[in-house]
């Protein structure tokens, strides 16, 4: 039982999750996104209902914006990702409209301002595959000498998408400072579809296929989905003096409004010797057929077969839970006359261990011939942490033409995961830290601004495969011992954006 429980341990270990851990990859707002965020302290635009809502007042007249990028590319590639060898590569083209927003003034008292948002926050996926087809040593050479057939494949797809839809308010006490808060729904949606397939057929002159089994295999598919809404205030402050502006902001937890989801999980073994038992110990001693076949019945016995299976949602009780964390964010911008230097910076704080999925317990070995003792709680919980995070960027705007400004920054971008170890069972995909580069150019109208930019942002670092199909063995359930991989991680983004002026 002790075997079977490390087996589906190491299952739950396989890394798998494409779940976003950054929380600064995408930016917002015609000007604040080539701006990479360095909009706390100074942003005066409709985007302020998401940097700083306390600025939402100090807006010049009411507005309407649409920004969008226009395509965004990311590719992944993890060098001997699935083992030696054998690459692990991603690539995926979005189109996203990153932000709807809007703000108005009331006429008769323009110290009051109300705001509305529609941003797409994250989208994301990934989508790996990895396949081996070779003659491999796989099972001990006292059971069947010289290689075996070895097929096996990896599949992995995934996709995050998060929308939040806010509404705001703010008020000027003066022309040099105001305060505001902004109420979000967010809601959080993603999906994992994840396979596992490993076989190993010994070849047909073989003592151990004549005797014992024609097939040994080993599989673990998943497939996960869910949705959460949270609601999310922020409140924010916003001083003005000309030539220099900034104001922070406070991100609350978010609180649970609803949530649903399915989840689906099938793992198997067949015929799999775990114990490394050697079958010349059974039939040395054998002379007569009949104890030739009591011992190789014998030796059987030993071999590992089972199935763990369920189904669960949160219809039959299964809990759904994602939690945001408190955060709090600053920035500062000075006017030099010939340029504009722009900084903010947000931490965040970490949350404790918790459950994004917790099914309903009960059996899901089979055979049924013994209570195991290992149920879906097991099986199929899912759980995540998040350390705390703290992030920054610098922006600089340059005046080319009276209407025409260059706009470069550059900004971090932090995991809240942290490196997984080979034995920690967890869900996060992206754990390594990213970094943004920004360059485009603002063009001021008479009643509207138009922008147009490319980021660039990258990331690099090492960590364990996420399987191992080149070296398998079968006590290891067909897969190989888990090593390290290179990880390159590339994204690049067209940004537009348009924002129109009502009262001008």
């Amino acid at each position: 039982m002790q075997k079977i429980i490390q087996i589906l341990c190491l299952f739950c270990c396989m890394y798998g999750w494409s779940q976003d851990t950054h929380y600064w990859t995408q930016q917002f707002g015609s000007k604040s996104s080539l701006m990479g965020g360095a909009s706390v302290g100074g942003v005066r635009d409709n985007s302020s209902i998401y940097y700083n809502p306390g600025a939402m007042s100090l807006v010049d007249s009411s507005t309407v914006s649409v920004s969008a990028t226009g395509y965004q590319y990311e590719s992944l590639k993890l060098k001997n990702g699935a083992g030696s060898g054998i690459d692990l590569n991603s690539s995926k083209t979005y189109i996203i409209p990153l932000i709807i927003t809007g703000t108005y003034k009331f006429k008769k008292n323009d110290r009051h301002t109300l705001g509305y948002t529609i941003i797409s926050k994250m989208q994301t996926g990934l989508k790996l595959s990895a396949r081996n087809d070779l003659e491999l040593d796989v099972l001990p050479e006292f059971n069947s000498e010289g290689n075996e057939e070895f097929v096996a494949q990896y599949n992995l797809n995934t996709s995050v998408s998060e929308q939040w839809f806010g509404g705001g308010y703010s008020y000027r006490f003066s022309d040099h400072f105001s305060v505001g808060l902004t109420t979000f729904i967010n809601y959080r949606s993603q999906l994992l579809e994840k396979s596992h397939v490993a076989r190993a057929i010994p070849f047909d002159t073989s003592v151990y296929y004549q005797y014992i089994t024609q097939l040994v295999s080993a599989n673990d598919i998943q497939s996960i989905e869910f949705m959460n809404f949270n609601l999310i205030n922020k409140i924010g402050f916003a001083f003005d003096f000309k030539k220099l502006k900034f104001g922070f902001a406070i991100t609350t937890p978010g609180i649970k409004l609803y949530s649903s989801g399915n989840y689906l999980r099938d793992a198997q073994l067949s015929n799999m010797n775990l114990d490394e038992n050697d079958l010349n110990d059974y039939i040395e001693n054998a002379e007569t057929e009949e104890e030739i076949s009591a011992a190789v019945n014998d030796f059987k016995d030993g071999l590992y077969s089972f199935t763990a299976n369920d189904k669960q949602d949160s219809k039959e009780g299964m809990q759904v839970e994602y939690k945001t964390p408190l955060s709090i964010s600053g920035g500062i911008e000075y006017d030099f006359k010939k340029f504009k230097i722009s900084t903010s910076w947000e931490w965040f704080d970490k949350i404790a261990p918790y459950h994004i999925i917790k099914p309903v317990e009960r059996e899901v070995l089979r055979p049924k011939s013994a209570k195991f003792g290992y149920t879906s709680t097991e099986f199929m919980s899912i759980q995540e942490s998040n350390k705390s995070v703290f992030n920054w960027v610098v922006a600089c705007e340059i005046p080319l033409t009276k209407k025409i400004s260059l706009i470069s920054s550059f900004r971090t971008d932090n995991s809240y995961a942290s490196k997984p170890t080979i034995e920690s069972e967890r869900i996060n995909q992206t754990y390594w830290n990213l970094k943004h580069l920004t360059l485009g150019a603002v063009q001021k109208k008479e009643k509207s601004d138009l922008s147009l930019g490319l980021t660039y942002g990258f990331g690099n670092t090492t960590g364990p495969q996420y399987t191992n199909l080149a070296t398998p063995y079968e006590a290891n359930a067909l897969e190989g011992d888990i090593e390290t991989s290179e990880i390159n991680y590339n994204t690049y983004a067209l940004l537009l954006g348009y924002t129109y002026y009502l009262g001008k």
